[in-house]
C-alpha cells in the first residue's frame, strides 16, 4: 500500500451564513469537505464544536467524497452565533448564523396587576403586557388587544402594538361600579391571553344619619317602643344601599 494520507485543508461546502429563530434546526446541514493534496479524504473524524445552540452528532467520520455533516440547532438567545468545524492538525471552519426571535408564545402581565381602587375611578398604575417566543425573547411588533372581561368598566387606547421591550400599555382602565373583582384580558395571535386582576371596593359614605329611634325614653326593664334606624348618605346626600353597619 502507499504511504498514509494526511489531511491538509478543511473547507465549507454547505450551510454558510444563515439566520433564522433560536432554538431552530436549520434546514441547511453544515457539511465540511477534509481533502490533501491529492483529493478529498474519507473516513477523517470531524468535529463540530456550538458557541450557540448544539451540534448533532458532534464528530462524524467523513464519507467517501470527504464530506462531514451536521445539523446546527441554533441557541436561544438573538443575535451572533457561531459552530466549528475542526480536524486534528488542520485550520478549522467556523459557520456564521444570526438568531432572531421566534414567533410569539406568551403574552404575561408586566405591570399593574392586582391593583385596588374604588368603584368607578381610573386605577393609578397602566396596565403593561409583554409579547415574547418561546426562549422568553421580546417580540416587537405584535399586536395586543385588551378587554374587559368581568367586572364592568371600560378600558381606553383597548388595541396596543408592543415595543421593541415586547411590551404593549394599555391606554387606561376605568373599574366598573359594583365593588369585587375585576378582570381585564390581553390577548396576541399565537399566544395564551394574559389576564391583569383588580379589587373595586365600594365607595364610602360622607355621612351617617340618624332617621327613628334616635331618642327614646324608657326604664330599664321595657323594651325601646322603635328600633333605631340610620342612613348612610353619599357626598350628594344621596342614601346609599348596601354599606354595612355596626350598632354598639
Amino acid at each position: 500500500g502507499g504511504a498514509a494520507r494526511t489531511p491538509t485543508a478543511l473547507a465549507a461546502v454547505a450551510g454558510t451564513a444563515q439566520a433564522g429563530p433560536g432554538g431552530e434546526a436549520r434546514a441547511v446541514r453544515r457539511a465540511v469537505r477534509v481533502s490533501d493534496g491529492s483529493g478529498p479524504l474519507p473516513g477523517i473524524p470531524v468535529s463540530f464544536t456550538a458557541a450557540n445552540g448544539s451540534a448533532s452528532p458532534s464528530t462524524v467520520n467523513s464519507d467517501a467524497t470527504g464530506t462531514a455533516t451536521a445539523t446546527w440547532t441554533l441557541g436561544g438567545t438573538p443575535g451572533a452565533q457561531t459552530l466549528q468545524a475542526s480536524v486534528a492538525g488542520v485550520p478549522a471552519v467556523t459557520f456564521t448564523a444570526t438568531g432572531v426571535a421566534g414567533a410569539p408564545v406568551l403574552i404575561s402581565p408586566v405591570a399593574g396587576n392586582s391593583q385596588t381602587a374604588t368603584v368607578g375611578t381610573a386605577l393609578p398604575t397602566k396596565l403593561i403586557a409583554q409579547v415574547t417566543d418561546g426562549f422568553g425573547n421580546p417580540k416587537a411588533g405584535e399586536t395586543v388587544t385588551f378587554e374587559v372581561t368581568a367586572g364592568g368598566g371600560a378600558v381606553t387606547g383597548a388595541v396596543q402594538t408592543t415595543n421593541a421591550q415586547g411590551q404593549a400599555t394599555l391606554g387606561n382602565w376605568v373599574l366598573g361600579p359594583s365593588p369585587g373583582i375585576h378582570i381585564v384580558t390581553a390577548t396576541s395571535v399565537g399566544t395564551i391571553p394574559a389576564t391583569f386582576v383588580a379589587t373595586a371596593t365600594a365607595v364610602p359614605p360622607k355621612s351617617v344619619v340618624a332617621v327613628a329611634g334616635a331618642t327614646q325614653t324608657g326604664n330599664t326593664v321595657t323594651l325601646a317602643l322603635q328600633s333605631p334606624t340610620i342612613e348612610a348618605r353619599d357626598s350628594s346626600d344621596n342614601p346609599m344601599p348596601g354599606v354595612e353597619v355596626v350598632f354598639a
